[in-house]
C-alpha cells in the first residue's frame, strides 16, 4: 500500500465511528454542497477517506439524527469543520435550528454564555458533544492502517 494511503481509511473502518451507513456515504457523496467532496483517494478500485472527510460525514450524520436534512446538515457541518482544528476543542457546540449564524461553543452547559444564548434564541436548539466527536475520529486516524475489509463504492 502506498505511503500516501496511511492517513486515509476505507469505508468499512469509518462506518461505526462516523455513525453512517454505506447508503449515507453514497447519497451524501453526490450532494453538491459537500465541502470536502469527501476528499477521497481511489487506489485499486477502493475509495479511501481523509480525517476531514470522515469528520464531515460524522457531523452530517449527527445533524440528520436530530431531524436536520442532510442538505442543511452539510452547511452546519462546514461551520463545525472550522472549529475542528482549534488548539483546544470546545466540549459543546450549539446553534438554533435553522439559523447558521447562531453557532456558539462552550465547555460548560451551565455557563453564562449558554444561558444568554438560550435566552436570546428561543425555540429549538441543537447541542452537539463536539469534543467527543472530534476525539473519536482523531482516534480512528491515530492508529496505523491494518488490513481493512474493503467495500468498493462506485
Amino acid at each position: 500500500m502506498s505511503d500516501d494511503l496511511a492517513t486515509f481509511r476505507v469505508i468499512s473502518e469509518i462506518l461505526g465511528p462516523a455513525g453512517v451507513t454505506p447508503g449515507d456515504v453514497v447519497r451524501w457523496h453526490r450532494m453538491p454542497n459537500v465541502q470536502s467532496s469527501f476528499r477521497s483517494l481511489k487506489f485499486q478500485g477502493t475509495r479511501y477517506y481523509s480525517r476531514d472527510s470522515v469528520l464531515e460525514l460524522t457531523f452530517i450524520s449527527a445533524f440528520a439524527k436530530v431531524g436536520i436534512r442532510p442538505g442543511i446538515g452539510i452547511l452546519h457541518a462546514h461551520d463545525h469543520m472550522e472549529l475542528s482544528n482549534l488548539p483546544r476543542l470546545p466540549e459543546w457546540t450549539m446553534f438554533r435550528t435553522g439559523f447558521r449564524n447562531t453557532l456558539i461553543y462552550a465547555d460548560d452547559l451551565n455557563s453564562k454564555a449558554v444561558t444568554e444564548f438560550l435566552t436570546a434564541n428561543p425555540g429549538a436548539a441543537v447541542i452537539i458533544a463536539f469534543r467527543s466527536i472530534v476525539q473519536r475520529i482523531d482516534k480512528l486516524f491515530s492508529n496505523e492502517l491494518t488490513d481493512p475489509v474493503e467495500i468498493v463504492i462506485p
